[in-house]
């Protein structure tokens, strides 16, 4: 595990103070608590369809060859997990009863608001969110859970300002955190829940600069940790507006000193992102981070008493 930087520390210290800290946290977060990654949640959602078609047509199942087409998509390598999805979503709606057709389309997020609303991960508690929400920050995800919110009521918030993607740039007036969802909730509905081909193709195509104006409006002059996240997704990070913002990311390294300068290098100029290297295995992460945050209170409260000495 890497030695804690120290003025990593104060800048945390000090946006902590000014209510300028922002986390963006990716699939890594939830993945921690068991929820599944990006092809382990599509092979998911096209197992449930499989034996769940019937409890949106009034319990009629006799599709013909329905499960064996969904057989045939899910072991489809050539086709990508968005596109899967798109198709799926066509099938269903193809199957599906004229009842259910003239309602909207939210019955195809079905098993979304079983597993990321409903469902218990398998493990409940987060030991990175855990550390987080003593620092009092808000946060960016693409996550369509909502353990950030869990996590943040649980350490006594009465206010969460919890954004999906359809009221990104509507800021509400509060004094809680904000938790913005760049890909929407189940909880949001449908036309808010980015996941298939189309979605994105109509969001980062067609949306993008609309739909990250309030995010970029958010993140001016804050300071941004990214947490969890590979940084691969060039869709977001090639709309995310960094250069009045002050951004780091927290990321394992690479084996060797070389490579590791060479995507410092490479990150810092050309997305201005700042790398911090917390160790050589994503399994050193919880541990560091519980360091970085206790570093960061202990540093906080000794210089919220000397102010108040200063003032007395």
């Amino acid at each position: 595990m890497k030695k804690v930087d120290p003025e990593f520390i104060k800048v945390i210290r000090n946006a902590k103070k000014n209510e300028k800290l922002v986390f963006f946290l990716g699939a890594g977060v939830s993945m921690a608590q068991g929820y599944p990654d990006w092809n382990g949640y599509v092979r998911h959602l096209i197992e449930y369809w499989k034996y769940n078609l019937a409890s949106i047509n009034d319990g009629e199942s006799n599709q013909v060859g329905w499960v064996k087409k969904l057989d045939w998509l899910e072991q489809q390598e050539n086709i990508t997990n968005a596109r899967k999805i798109d198709i799926l979503h066509y099938l269903i709606e193809e199957n599906s009863t004229a009842k259910i057709k003239d309602t909207d389309k939210d019955y195809l997020l079905q098993y979304e608001q079983e597993w990321f609303e409903k469902a218990v991960p398998v493990t409940k508690n987060n030991s990175i969110l855990h550390s987080l929400v003593s620092l009092n920050g808000s946060y960016i995800t693409t996550n369509y859970d909502l353990e950030i919110e869990k996590s943040v009521a649980g350490f006594g918030y009465d206010e969460i300002n919890s954004l999906e993607k359809a009221k990104v740039g509507r800021f509400a007036v509060g004094n809680g955190p904000y938790v913005i969802h760049l890909h929407g909730t189940p909880k949001a509905g449908f036309e808010s829940f980015i996941n298939s081909a189309a979605d994105y193709s109509n969001l980062y195509y067609k949306q993008s600069s609309s739909h990250y104006e309030g995010v970029n409006e958010f993140i001016r002059g804050k300071v941004i940790v990214f947490i969890g996240s590979s940084l691969q997704e060039d869709e977001i990070l090639s709309n995310l507006d960094l250069k009045e913002a002050h951004a780091y990311a927290l990321m394992k390294g690479y084996g060797d000193d070389l490579s590791n300068q060479m995507i410092e290098d490479y990150y810092k100029n050309k997305k201005n992102i700042e790398i911090i290297w917390y160790g050589d295995t994503y399994d050193e992460l919880p541990t560091y981070l519980s360091r970085v945050v206790d570093e960061v209170i202990v540093q906080y409260r000794r210089n919220s008493r000397m102010e108040e000495g200063i003032l007395e």
